[in-house]
């Protein structure tokens, strides 16, 4: 995090939440014992750095925080278990984002007075609990080609499934991931109507120009941007940049999805949000230069 006003959890903290006791190892060792965590995941998972980069002293979403409720997308896509999908679609995320705010406040008592920032996958599908545990939080919805992220998400619940599983159905993937994102573009049209003002971003802004993104964003919601943070985000973009993986793309039909039937099942979310549709490259769907 970039700006010393704002926070949002990072990956070490998800794991070890509490200050170290007089005595104990200390915050360095932790950060080190979530890099080793990590080193071993991505041993298991080897594509996974390059389409989900996770740092220990970087910010992470808050799925590991709702994981801890078992009230979390991260085990739908872990696992293949369609009936705990239907069970969290029934009991929906109120007992796991009251732990998150508890988990959260934990972090802040260690250095208070900071907005707090969250990103979550998770976060669409729990609306409203959300806004019943934290009614004053301001809402930024980023909109993308479904279609890239639908390849996006398939290729990423491929790559987390492998590890745990004996055997990996790829067109179940697509089914599922189809079926879930369209469910989440139903609420973004949804919210849009029925919640307190959104402010929407197109994953083109962002790629096209990062900080004046992030700018307009304090802007709307009443907020400076420092110089120095402004400064300090700016090297971060370059070296992200500097890092940045090549552009990937992801065959759909490996997954059974069909750009043109999702283009026209989509259709209603596209149109609402004047979504710019990206160019595929024979029947794939094209992907980022990094998160």
């Amino acid at each position: 995090v970039q700006d010393p006003s704002t926070a949002a959890p990072l990956s070490w903290q998800l794991v070890y939440p509490y200050p170290s006791p007089p005595g104990g190892f200390g915050a360095s060792f932790n950060r080190a014992c979530v890099q080793g965590q990590l080193y071993l995941m991505r041993r298991l998972a080897p594509q996974l750095d390059a389409l989900h980069h996770i740092g220990a002293r970087e910010p992470e979403e808050c799925t590991d925080i709702t994981a801890q409720v078992f009230q979390s997308q991260r085990y739908d896509t872990l696992y293949c278990v369609p009936s705990y999908q239907s069970w969290l679609q029934r009991h929906g995320y109120l007992d796991a984002y009251r732990f998150h705010r508890r988990f959260i406040q934990h972090l802040d008592a260690q250095l208070p007075g900071r907005r707090w920032i969250f990103k979550s996958p998770d976060h669409i599908f729990a609306l409203e609990d959300i806004r019943a545990v934290y009614p004053d939080a301001r809402w930024v919805f980023i909109h993308r080609d479904p279609v890239a992220v639908l390849g996006s998400v398939a290729k990423l619940t491929e790559v987390l499934r492998r590890p745990f599983a004996h055997r990996v159905d790829l067109e179940e993937i697509g089914r599922q991931v189809c079926a879930s994102w369209f469910d989440g573009a139903q609420r973004m049209m949804r919210a849009a109507t029925d919640m307190d003002p959104i402010l929407h971003v197109h994953y083109q802004e962002i790629l096209a120009d990062p900080l004046r993104v992030v700018e307009r964003i304090f802007a709307h919601w009443g907020h400076i941007l420092s110089p120095t943070a402004a400064q300090r985000m700016r090297a971060w973009v370059e070296n992200r940049r500097n890092r940045a993986h090549r552009p990937r793309d992801y065959n759909l039909a490996t997954f059974a999805l069909d750009p043109a039937a999702l283009r026209a099942q989509f259709a209603s979310y596209t149109t609402a949000f004047d979504v710019e549709l990206e160019r595929r490259r024979n029947g794939r769907s094209p992907g980022s230069n990094g998160r």
